[in-house]
């Protein structure tokens, strides 16, 4: 159980940073 919990946590941060990247190359070509 412990190991899943792990791999979605971390699943979770791939998510936001790429979401964070998204976003930043976003305001990139919208300037």
């Amino acid at each position: 159980m412990r190991e899943a919990q792990r791999a979605y946590e971390a699943n979770l941060n791939v998510v936001e940073s790429a979401r964070a990247m998204m976003s930043r190359t976003l305001d990139l070509l919208r300037r």
